[in-house]
Parts: structure tokens; C-alpha cells; sequence
């Protein structure tokens, strides 16, 4: 395949798309396999780990492809870097993992988390070596411009990585499986990449010492102002976790990662654009053209700001539903935090072409001050809200630190000579974020968290789960976005189809035909299609205002007029279940204020006998008391017995109180029989049960709940 810039920029950002596909399938069924307890001890471990890779191979990883990229004078030039590069990473290796053993061996991990992380951290030990050759041979082929081998080899890493995490954790492993998964996808990875180098380098130089001419110090000291750079951006995304792990505990941890992982899905553009700017910038600041640098910074960051409030929007509308079902109900915790990082999460994607316009000026002291800066915030705010405000407090932190990046890299970009936000037409942008976000806001609370399943077709299956809001909202949403972004002016519609025709076919080829036939139009470059699109925006947000409203108001009247649902949630309805209302009457039952879940019984729970008059026994059977609401239920007497005669369908309850905890037995007698049970005073209490009750024995409910019958007062 013949190489060139745009070839090489399609096959990562390519690989990139598959990537977050990927992630996209797989990383929900981790979470939901793992449960928010143990994804939070992986996140955690997941996060110093990724810190302590910064410093094992950052330096190397540029090196490589930097120096092997390069044509030399020098004979095997190519060779030897790699050797060279090679032990180097080996070295690294062992000394980190040396540096995880001795950890483990003194307990340091545990001192400071918790003393389960430490017989994790001998697997990691092991991970170390597998990830820093399977990225070292990525970053080899990228070096010898063999970047759609090495962008599908980040694939291939990905998807086995997940298959072998989810099916070992499946089996009970865990963490430990997780891990042991993620040491096998990169040990399978670095083969693969070893046998495309072996096609280009000759692998004996591995073995040879390299040739007293070369340049160890310049390869050995590259990059070290980048890695400084890396390092700092790296804390950014996990120092947060770590603190709230030693703060708090894995649950929340969980709840959090969870949140940080749906996030970070939408800075797939600007990542990818990160790959393109650094290629596309150095030329212009070896020629010192900062027009040109202007000009790209500030179309890049407005493309970027339009992308990332739609996405925004969007997630943070449908949140309280797509969380739960995308992550499950276990993550329902995740919407606070979701909601605090998501402004953040705009600066941060804002700030990411710019990050690597400033990064490929070369002037990297001015780059390092200005994201250390927000580093720094954010550390500091991390120590001040987490331990007071928990895991709100690290989400609003996170956001602050994110969002300040932007804010100090435009600084740095003054101070190398270009203005980034130079035309980037920020109020319109903002008054099509504040315009469209009403209106997505106002469609997404008018379907709430109704499922296709609450319409009544039973053969939708698993989709059935579905909120209706997800399916309808995305298209809408981004229909009215489109034509509100056209009518501030936000974007042009020649700049849109200037982005369609350049997408590979067969979209590109798709849209040039149409592109020359807008062109030719006198609805070209004038203010009549911004007209239209105002007349087509005033139409649709109408109608949705409108519907919404309806529904809103009334509550979806033809759901509460079917057996599918009620109104009286405000939205579609709730489609839960309620007990019945408790009477005004005191008399009358009163209901657990947990909606009738009370816990189930534990073994410090006291058994009670309830023996019958046919055939005495010693042998208990105790149910759980109910939990304690602040109810008015009144147990009989001390030293009396309760017992309830037989209902129409010659059933018996006998109700026995406990001295110690007042437990409630509930059993069966025979047909057409009373059961008494004296008490020391010889007296007994007898009360029929009404003609249209019927007492059974609460069932298992989930998560170790059970649902408790409504008890009677004074019963």
C-alpha cells in the first residue's frame, strides 16, 4: 500500500474507531461481571500502574520511533536503534518490576490503600514486561511507517484483552483474572509485532554490542522533557482515582471509574486529531508560519467545541437513563459524578490540538509550566475535596483541573506567538449549546425512563429494556443541533461538506456530487440557507416543545389508560410496583418504609418454636422482623400468645412474640385446624383473620432482599 500523510492519518484514526468500539461493547460487560466493589480495586490498580508506565517507556517509546524514522549515514542505523532501545526497555522493565516485588514483600501498597491490593501487585510485576514490549513494538512499526500494522495490532490487543478479562472474571478470578487477561493479550500482541519486524530489521543485532560511534547519550536523553510532560498530563487522569481510593473505599471508586469510563469515550475526535496536528504543525513552525498555526489551531478547537457540546448534551440529558442501562443498575451512582465531570470533559477536548500544536513548536518548557499548572490545581484540589465531599468531591476537582487546561494553554500559545481562539466565533457556539440544550433537555425528561417493554411488545426481547429516550433523543437532538449550529453561524455549510468530501469513500464520494450541485446554487455562500435553516429550526423546536409539553403535563394519558403503565410518575410513568396506600385510619396496616423490602434474616437472628396442639415440637422456624420505620406496630402483652384461627382457605397463622427480639413465626396448620399456643399464664388471645386475606411466606428478593406482608396493628 502506497504510504503518504492522509494513508497513514486513515489507518490510526481507523484503528482508533475500531478501538473505542471495542470499548464500547466490552467495557459495560466488565463492569457488570465485576460489580462496582472490585471494578473500583481494579481502577485503582489500573491507575498507579499507568502512572508508573509513564516513567518505564515514554522516553523509550519516542525514541524509537523517532530515531528509526529517520534515514542515517551511518551503516544499520535502524538496527541498532531497535537493539539499542531494546535493552534499554528491558532494563526498565526489570527495575519496575523490582520495584513492585519489594512493594508487595513490605506491605507499602497495602499501608496506604488496602492490604488486599499487595498479592495484585507480584501479576503486575508480570504486566510490566508484557506492556512495555507490546507497546515497544507498536511505536517500532509506527517508526518504520507501518502504521496500519501497528494501529491493528492496538486492535487486536484490545479485543482479546477484553475477551480473556470477561471470560476469567466470569469464572470467579476477578482482578486477578482481569489482569492475568491483560498480561496474555500483550504477550500475544508483542509476538505478532515481532514477526513484522523481523521482515524489515535483522534481529542478531539484539545480540551485538552497538558500534562505538553511536549516539547512546542523544537516544538515552530524548525525550526527557516530554516525559515530564506525559507524566504530569497522566496524573490528570489518575491521581484522582488513587486519592479517592485511599480516602474513601473500592465501592465508590467503582462508581467513579464507572463515570470516568463513559466521559472519556467522547474525546475520540479530538485524540485523533491529536495524531494529525503534531504532523501537520512541525513544518509550519520550522518555517516559522504562524498564520497558518492560527488558522488550524482555531478551526481544530471549533470543530472540536461544536462535537464535544453535542455529545455533552446528549449524555448529560439522557444520563439518569443511559447510565443504569448501559452500565446496569448497580452503577446508578455513577449519574452525579457523570453530570460534575462532563463541563470538564469539554476543556479538556478543547485543549487536546493544542496540547500537540504547543508540544510540536519544541519549545517544551513552555508547554510543561502551562499543563503543570493545571496539574497542579487539580492535585490540590483532589486533597481538599475528597476527603470531605467523597466522590462528588474528586468529580468536581477532576473538572476544575480539566477545565482549566484550555484556559493556560491559550497562555501558552500567546506566549509561542499564535492566538488560538483567534475568529472561533465562541459566542455562537455558546448560544447554540444554550439553545439546543433547552429543548434536548425538555424531550429527554418528556419520555423519562420509559422501556419499549412498557408499551406492551413482548417480542421486542432484551431490546425491550431499551429507554425509549435513547433511541429518539440522539437523531432529533442532533437534527435540531445541526440547524441551530447553522443559523448562529456556529459552522457554514461549505465547511460542512469541505469535511464530508475529504471522509474516505464511500461517504467522500458520496458527497462531492452534491457538494458541486450546492455550489452551483445561489443558496450558495449567502444568507438564504442560513434563513431556511432558521425557518426548519423554529418549525422543529416547536413541535417537540409542544409534544414534550403534552406529555409532560398529562402525563402520557394513553399509558395511564392501558395496563402498561401509570402516570402518576409525571413522565410515562413510573412502571413500578407499589403497595397498596396505607389507610388514614390508625387501625389500619402500616407499611416498611422501604417499600415492603425489609433484609434477610442473619444468623444472629433468634429462631422461634412454634408447636402445634396435635403434635409438639421443639424444633424453630423464625422470620425476620420487619425494620424498624418508626411504624405503629404493637406486639401483644409479655407472657400471651397471639393466635389466629383459620381463613376460608384453612390456613392458620399463629403469631408467637419473642422475649429477646420480638420475632414473628408464621406456619401453617393442618386443614380444619386450630392451633393454640399456651402461654405461661394459660391464656390465649384469639383473632379471626379477615374473609379476604391471605398470609404467605415472603419470597427471596433481590440482592438478598424479601418482600415483608404489611402487618397489622396491635396483631
Amino acid at each position: 500500500m502506497k504510504r503518504n500523510l492522509v494513508t497513514a492519518f486513515a489507518a490510526v484514526a481507523g484503528s482508533q474507531v475500531l478501538i473505542t468500539i471495542a470499548q464500547a461493547l466490552f467495557s459495560p460487560l466488565l463492569i457488570r461481571t465485576l460489580g462496582p466493589t472490585t471494578y473500583g480495586v481494579f481502577g485503582t490498580l489500573s491507575a498507579g500502574f499507568g502512572i508508573l508506565m509513564i516513567l518505564v517507556s515514554s522516553g523509550i517509546n519516542g525514541g524509537v520511533r523517532k530515531y528509526i524514522a529517520e534515514e542515517h549515514e551511518a551503516e544499520m542505523w535502524k538496527n541498532n536503534v531497535f537493539a539499542y532501545y531494546f535493552r534499554l526497555a528491558l532494563l526498565f522493565a526489570v527495575i519496575a518490576a523490582i520495584v513492585l516485588v519489594l512493594a508487595a514483600e513490605f506491605g507499602i501498597v497495602g499501608t496506604i490503600f488496602d492490604p488486599r491490593y499487595t498479592p495484585y501487585l507480584y501479576i503486575l510485576a508480570l504486566l510490566v514486561f508484557a506492556a512495555q514490549f507490546r507497546e515497544y513494538v507498536r511505536r517500532t512499526l509506527m517508526g518504520l511507517k507501518l502504521e496500519h500494522i501497528g494501529g491493528m495490532l492496538n486492535v487486536v490487543y484490545k479485543i482479546t484483552y477484553y475477551i480473556a478479562a470477561i471470560g476469567l472474571a466470569l469464572l470467579g478470578y476477578g482482578v486477578a483474572g482481569v489482569f492475568v487477561g491483560q498480561v496474555l493479550a500483550s504477550m500475544i500482541a508483542f509476538v505478532i509485532g515481532f514477526i513484522y519486524i523481523s521482515k524489515s530489521l535483522s534481529l542478531k543485532f539484539l545480540f551485538r554490542s552497538t558500534p562505538s560511534d553511536f549516539p547512546r547519550k542523544e537516544l538515552f536523553y530524548f525525550n526527557h522533557n516530554s516525559i515530564i510532560y506525559f507524566f504530569l498530563l497522566k496524573t490528570m487522569y489518575e491521581f484522582d482515582i488513587l486519592m479517592l481510593s485511599a480516602f474513601t473505599n473500592s465501592t465508590l471508586t467503582g462508581y467513579y471509574r464507572g463515570a470516568l469510563t463513559l466521559v472519556q469515550f467522547l474525546w475520540l475526535l479530538p485524540t485523533t486529531l491529536q495524531g494529525l496536528m503534531i504532523q501537520s504543525t512541525s513544518d509550519h513552525w520550522a518555517k516559522e508560519r504562524l498564520g497558518k498555526i492560527e488558522e488550524l489551531a482555531t478551526r481544530s478547537t471549533r470543530y472540536v467545541m461544536l462535537l464535544m457540546l453535542l455529545l455533552a448534551i446528549g449524555l448529560g440529558a439522557l444520563a439518569s437513563e443511559f447510565v443504569p442501562w448501559y452500565l446496569g443498575t448497580a452503577m446508578e451512582p455513577a449519574v452525579t459524578p457523570l453530570l460534575i465531570l462532563l463541563p470538564g470533559t469539554v476543556g479538556f477536548a478543547i485543549a487536546r490540538p493544542l496540547l500537540t500544536i504547543n508540544q510540536a513548536s519544541g519549545n517544551m518548557r513552555t508547554v510543561i509550566v502551562a499543563t503543570g499548572v493545571s496539574a497542579v490545581i487539580n492535585l490540590l484540589l483532589n486533597f481538599l475535596l475528597i476527603p470531605q465531599y467523597g466522590m462528588l468531591g474528586a468529580a468536581l476537582s477532576t473538572s476544575i483541573g480539566y477545565g482549566s487546561l484550555p484556559i493556560f494553554q491559550m497562555w501558552g500559545a500567546r506566549v509561542l506567538g499564535y492566538y488560538p481562539f483567534k475568529n472561533a466565533r465562541l459566542g455562537r457556539i455558546s448560544a447554540t449549546a444554550i439553545l439546543s440544550a433547552s429543548v434536548i433537555a425538555i424531550m429527554s425528561m418528556s419520555f423519562g425512563s420509559t422501556t419499549f417493554a412498557d408499551l406492551g411488545p413482548s417480542w421486542l426481547g432484551i431490546f425491550g429494556a431499551i429507554p425509549i429516550a435513547i433511541v429518539i433523543v440522539p437523531p432529533l437532538g442532533f437534527l435540531l443541533y445541526s440547524l441551530i449550529a447553522i443559523a448562529t453561524g456556529a459552522i457554514d455549510l461549505g465547511e460542512i461538506f469541505e469535511i464530508l468530501v475529504k471522509i474516505p469513500d464511500p461517504v467522500g464520494s458520496t458527497v462531492r456530487p452534491i457538494k458541486r450541485r450546492f455550489e452551483a446554487s445561489e443558496q450558495f455562500g449567502n444568507e438564504q440557507s442560513r434563513a431556511s435553516a432558521i425557518k426548519l429550526i423554529v418549525g422543529l423546536a416547536a413541535v417537540i416543545v409542544v409534544v414534550s409539553g403534552a406529555v409532560m403535563a398529562a402525563g402520557f394519558p394513553l399509558l395511564a389508560m392501558t395496563p402498561f403503565g401509570s402516570a402518576d410518575e409525571g413522565v410515562l410513568g413510573s412502571i413500578v410496583d407499589r403497595p397498596p396506600a396505607p389507610p388514614s385510619s390508625p387501625e389500619g396496616p402500616s407499611y416498611n418504609g422501604t417499600v415492603g423490602l425489609t433484609p434477610e434474616p442473619t444468623p444472629s437472628d433468634t429462631p422461634m418454636t412454634a408447636p402445634t396442639s396435635s403434635s409438639p415440637t421443639d424444633d424453630t422456624s423464625a422470620a425476620p422482623p420487619p425494620a424498624d420505620d418508626g411504624g405503629e406496630t404493637v406486639p401483644p402483652p409479655a407472657n400471651e400468645t397471639t393466635t389466629t384461627v383459620p381463613s376460608p382457605a384453612n390456613e392458620t397463622t399463629t403469631t408467637v412474640p419473642s422475649p429477646a427480639n420480638e420475632t414473628t413465626t408464621t406456619v401453617p396448620s393442618p386443614a380444619n385446624e386450630t392451633t393454640t399456643v399456651p402461654s405461661p399464664a394459660n391464656e390465649t388471645t384469639t383473632v379471626p383473620l379477615p374473609t379476604n386475606e391471605t398470609t404467605t411466606e415472603p419470597d427471596d428478593g433481590l440482592f438478598g432482599f424479601q418482600l415483608s406482608p404489611p402487618s397489622v396493628n396491635g396483631v
